[in-house]
């Protein structure tokens, strides 16, 4: 799964995804190309994110005005 994938499902920002990649937080592989890298992303462990209750922040899924 995409990290923009990953982010419609757990109804945050793609940025957000990446940076949670990264720290670990959700599990996926990085993946080399010539020109740098990119993230595949597990759909079991963006699931669990997404179903896991939020405990700060603005609420997922919602636009800010």
């Amino acid at each position: 799964m995409t990290p923009t994938e990953a982010a419609t499902l757990i109804g945050c920002h793609v940025r957000h995804v990446r940076a949670l990649c990264k720290q670990g937080v959700i599990k996926s592989r990085r993946r080399q190309t010539p020109g740098g890298f990119y993230y595949v992303v597990d759909p079991d462990s963006a699931m669990e994110y997404a179903n896991k209750p939020q405990t700060q922040g603005f609420p997922r899924g919602q636009k800010r005005t």
